[in-house]
């Protein structure tokens, strides 16, 4: 079960980076970037975005 709520929580933060249009991050594609750097990059980008 943990295991399903993982998946969830990483593809709902890469399509909301990808709402944002940013695909990559210093050069390294969302998709293989750690739980955390998925959650400091979505963070960083709602600020920049004023949300």
């Amino acid at each position: 079960m943990t295991s399903l709520l993982h998946s969830f929580k990483r593809m709902f933060y890469i399509e909301q980076l990808k709402q944002l249009k940013i695909t990559e991050v210093d050069g390294v594609p969302v998709q293989d970037l750690s739980d955390q750097e998925l959650k400091h990059a979505l963070t960083i980008a709602r600020l920049k975005e004023g949300a």
